[in-house]
C-alpha cells in the first residue's frame, strides 16, 4: 500500500479505484513495462492494480494490451524485432496470470464467440495465447477457420 506524508500526518492512497490520475498512472506503468519489455515487473504491476481495486478488464484492455500494440507497431514499422515482440507477448501472459481468476466469465457478454485465423506463415502463436486466455474466462467460445 501507497503512502503519502504530508507534514507529520500520514495519508494512506485511496485503495478502491483511486482518481483519475492514480489510474492513469497505473495503466501507464502496466503498459511502460510491456513496451519495455520488463517481464518481471508485469505481474507485481498487475497485482497492484487489482489491490486498487481496478477493473481486471480494464487492466487488461487499458493496460497490458496497450504495452504490446506500441511493440507491434514497432515492429510493422521494423523498429522492433520478432523476438522483442514475443518477449511483450510474456509480459502480458504474466499479467495474466494473475488476472485470469479475477476476471468474472460475463466480463465479455457481448461476445457470443470469437473465431480467431493464424495465418499460416506465422510462426508464432501469439494471436491464438491471447484468445486462449480470453476464452479461459469461460465467457468465449473459439473456433478455428
Amino acid at each position: 500500500m501507497d503512502y503519502i506524508s504530508i507534514g507529520t500526518s500520514i495519508f494512506i492512497s485511496l485503495s478502491k479505484g483511486g482518481d483519475t490520475m492514480d489510474r492513469e498512472e497505473t495503466y501507464r506503468a502496466l503498459q511502460e513495462a510491456v513496451r519495455d519489455l520488463r517481464v518481471k515487473d508485469a505481474a507485481p504491476l498487475t497485482r497492484s492494480a487489482l489491490e486498487q481495486g481496478l477493473s481486471p478488464v480494464e487492466i487488461l484492455s487499458e493496460g497490458l494490451l496497450k504495452g504490446v500494440d506500441a511493440v507491434s507497431i514497432e515492429y510493422e514499422e521494423h523498429r522492433a524485432t520478432m523476438a522483442q515482440l514475443l518477449l511483450a507477448c510474456r509480459a502480458i501472459y504474466a499479467g495474466l496470470e494473475v488476472l485470469l481468476p479475477e476476471i468474472p466469465s460475463d466480463a465479455f457478454q457481448r461476445a457470443k464467440e470469437l473465431k480467431a485465423s493464424i495465418e499460416d506463415d506465422d510462426g508464432s502463436d501469439i494471436g491464438s495465447g491471447i484468445v486462449n486466455a480470453m476464452v479461459h474466462t469461460g465467457a468465449l467460445g473459439e473456433s478455428h477457420l
